[in-house]
């Protein structure tokens, strides 16, 4: 079991959510990140810019985790001297301080399918050994990432990789292709948006899974994972972008005008599935959510980030 945890990126879409798990668990959590606690924060928490290395060996030697979990991150479509800066500086430096801090500490990196890009058919869905083949620099950098982390393992230290598809769910932001689409709902059901959706290309099939699942995967892999491995965390089904924007559609409170998709872009990836065999077999991990239901937890979340904001002139905190 984990007695006490560190959280870096803990005032994201993700990191609130596992706070929220690991409270559950009865685990002492400990938040990070370089902004004041978030409104709402049920956890200890630390000022942490993990691109300092002294600073995260302070906190680490101060807090002494049995599991940091590293979220932090920035926005995927920074410039790549930042995507670098937060995914594979910052990661090398934490994962440095985590070894002079000596303090046994398991490391969680979270990974992204980002990583895997395109896959051609005959390849899914993809595994833990499937190619890296990524398509943004985003995806280029967090393979920096892991590949920094699989030579820290290499070398002694206690780092387990997960590669997460795509999230959905209570808090989605909308830079996420479901957030948008239910943020774009929720404001056209206040009257506050009108006319048609906006919409990428919705002929692309990916594997979506509830950020509350995946943050069980994350606690589970910590506790029964093995150092140097990578987990998919995902459902294993593909879904196509235009059933996922139907479901939500339907969910609507008002009509709600879904225009043509528009052409394919030349990153867009047509199809990504994954293949959570591994993690199963080391956790006994499975999905407790439908799309269905996480669908409806998220147009439900974006109402009520909506009426705050219109109540308070302020967003919500998630």
């Amino acid at each position: 079991m984990i007695a006490r945890a560190l959280v870096t990126g803990a005032s994201g879409f993700v990191g609130g959510h596992l706070a929220a798990h690991l409270l559950e668990l009865g685990v002492d959590v400990v938040g990070s990140a370089r902004g004041e606690r978030p409104h709402g924060w049920l956890g200890d928490w630390r000022r942490l810019d993990v691109r300092d290395g002294g600073e995260a060996e302070n906190v680490i030697g101060e807090v002494r985790p049995d599991v940091v979990f590293h979220l932090a991150g920035v926005d995927r479509n920074a410039a790549l001297a930042d995507l670098f800066d937060i995914y594979a500086v910052a990661t090398q430096r934490l994962l440095a301080a985590v070894s002079r801090a000596g303090a046994g500490t398991r490391v969680v990196i979270a990974g992204s399918s980002a990583e895997y890009g395109f896959a051609p058919a005959s390849e899914l869905p993809i595994d833990e050994q499937g190619a890296l083949r990524p398509l943004t620099p985003y995806g280029v950098s967090k393979c920096a990432q892991t590949l920094l982390a699989l030579a820290a393992a290499r070398a002694g230290a206690d780092v387990v990789v997960t590669r997460t598809f795509n999230l959905v769910g209570p808090g989605e932001p909308a830079t996420l292709v479901c957030g948008a689409f239910a943020a774009q709902i929720a404001a056209r059901e206040a009257g506050v948006e009108h006319g048609p959706l906006v919409v990428g290309n919705l002929d692309s099939e990916r594997d979506f899974l509830d950020v509350r699942d995946a943050v069980r995967a994350y606690a589970l892999t910590a506790m029964n994972g093995s150092a140097g491995e990578i987990y998919n965390v995902c459902s294993g089904k593909a879904t196509r972008i235009s059933d996922v924007l139907r479901l939500l559609v339907a969910g609507a409170r008002t009509a709600i005008e879904v225009p043509p998709s528009p052409t394919a872009a030349p990153a867009d990836v047509p199809a990504q599935v994954g293949d959570p065999s591994r993690l199963r077999a080391a956790t006994r991990w499975t999905p407790a959510f439908t799309l269905e239901q996480s669908l409806e937890a998220l147009l439900e979340s974006r109402r009520v980030m909506l009426e705050h904001k219109e109540a308070t002139g302020t967003p919500s905190a998630r």
